[in-house]
Order: structure tokens, then C-alpha cells, then sequence
């Protein structure tokens, strides 16, 4: 039952581009620095 939805899963999902793991690397530095610098925990699940 669920074999056609991973196929369609399959087709339209990619991985993401380089430009992509740089902004979501960089948008996570700067939360986490924002996160320290309010005084909080930095937790990563």
C-alpha cells in the first residue's frame, strides 16, 4: 500500500545543493549564537 507513495516520494525529492547546506550551516551558527548570547542552553537534538 505504501510502495506508490515512496515511489512519487522518490521522484520528487532531491538532495539539497551546496548553496542550500551552506545557508542552513550558516542560519544554525547564527541561531545558536543568538540562543548563547540571550543567556540560554544550546541544545541539539
Amino acid at each position: 500500500m505504501t510502495a506508490p507513495g515512496l515511489w512519487l516520494q522518490r521522484i520528487t525529492t532531491q538532495s539539497p545543493s551546496n548553496d542550500q547546506v551552506e545557508c542552513a550551516i550558516t542560519a544554525l551558527d547564527e541561531a545558536m549564537a543568538l540562543e548563547k548570547q540571550r543567556g540560554g542552553e544550546l541544545v541539539i537534538a
